[in-house]
């Protein structure tokens, strides 16, 4: 039984639980700018714990203690900041497609439509030939919206919306289920689209890999917690296949930025569950 690609190539990493680290509001890139460390209060904790530390060992021992943490937490960060600079990025690719493609895409179909009328006239099957194309035309507009959603969250009401778009594109090729309870409507777009990310590459991984015959996507409330699953029915995976990757490291540094919890459990023959906890505000 196989694990997810996807899940290859981070080592020392647990699936079961990963606690995420204190939220900063200032952008990640911005604070590697000015010196990372000097505005993380968790590097200046992990420094005191070190130090103080040394008293039980030699000088020298702590300073490479101190070297490594700081190594650490420099990677961290830089990691945040890679991670923001790929959201700027879908951002700037969303907006070129829909500002340009998708209008294109309109343009075309609305010109295809003049034509198909005035070839109805005379020749009723030709005419008949072009509305099939301007309804190709007009799925290839849907297409590109849905495509611009996934890449720009614009509003934080994406998150349910696109969970809902996601399920929509899954049950093409096997049943998937979106299940809400209490209110699941979020006030920041940040935390949307990193909910929507975890969920997706969740999804990508049990439709790659699972052989799941059903996917089931929860979003629930209680006391502004939200709590997001991802169930898939498929084969899962045991702890000695567990070779975790960029999939996961995705999932980790996202649940970071929204300063939740990620679980993954599974159960050979059980199939994967994902699981991720949040304050939605």
């Amino acid at each position: 039984m196989r694990v997810m690609p996807l899940l290859s190539g981070l080592s020392g990493v647990s699936l079961k639980k990963t606690e995420p680290q204190r939220r900063h509001s200032a952008h990640p890139s911005a604070c590697y700018a000015c010196d990372p460390l000097q505005n993380d209060a968790a590097f200046y904790e992990m420094k005191d714990s070190v130090l103080l530390g040394s008293s039980s060992e030699s000088l020298e021992v702590a300073e490479l203690r101190l070297q490594l943490e700081t190594e650490k937490a420099e990677k961290r960060i830089l990691e945040k900041a890679l991670l923001a600079a790929g959201e700027e990025e879908s951002k700037r690719i969303g907006q070129e497609l829909h500002d340009n493609l998708c209008q294109q895409l309109l343009g075309i179909s609305f010109g295809a439509r003049v034509l198909a009328r005035n070839l109805e006239k005379d020749d009723p099957v030709r005419g008949a030939k072009v509305h099939e194309l301007v309804a190709l035309l007009n799925s290839a507009v849907d297409s590109c919206r849905e495509l611009v959603r996934g890449l720009n969250f614009s509003h934080a009401n994406d998150l349910l919306a696109s969970i809902r778009s996601l399920a929509a594109k899954v049950s093409l090729i096997i049943p998937c289920e979106v299940i809400t309870s209490g209110d699941v409507a979020i006030s920041s777009p940040e935390i949307a689209r990193n909910a929507y990310r975890i969920a997706l590459e969740a999804v990508s991984n049990a439709m790659k890999h699972s052989h799941a015959t059903r996917l089931t996507i929860s979003l629930t409330e209680a006391d502004d917690l939200l709590t997001l699953e991802v169930l898939d029915d498929g084969v899962g995976f045991s702890e000695q296949d567990i070779r975790p990757g960029m999939g996961f490291r995705s999932m980790n540094l996202r649940t970071e930025a929204i300063s939740g919890t990620l679980t993954i459990d599974s159960k050979n023959t059980s199939g994967v569950k994902v699981t991720c906890i949040f304050n939605k505000k």
